[in-house]
């Protein structure tokens, strides 16, 4: 799921913009989330929301949700539990 405020965008086309943008970096990445939520046996729902002031450039996006997607990769499924595994 993909969020931007209509507080900061208040045209729809801004928000929008935004949103294709998110969605397009996030397509071009997930497999690195993928592959790890596969590994483990697990399952994950993300929720986007995007807090900047001003419109975004796709490299921008690109950077930032390439980083966000290696560092959830590396720190939150590393702590989740294997699905077979008997550990609390």
């Amino acid at each position: 799921m993909f969020s931007v405020s209509k507080r900061i965008f208040k045209r729809a086309h801004d928000r929008n913009r935004v949103k294709r943008l998110l969605r397009e970096a996030y397509r071009k990445q997930k497999q690195i989330v993928y592959s790890s939520l596969r590994e483990k046996g697990q399952q994950a729902t993300l929720h986007f929301i995007f807090t900047g002031k001003q419109l975004p450039n796709q490299a921008y996006v690109f950077g930032k949700l390439t980083d966000l997607m290696s560092r959830f990769s590396a720190d939150a499924i590393a702590q989740l539990p294997d699905k077979g595994s008997t550990e609390p």
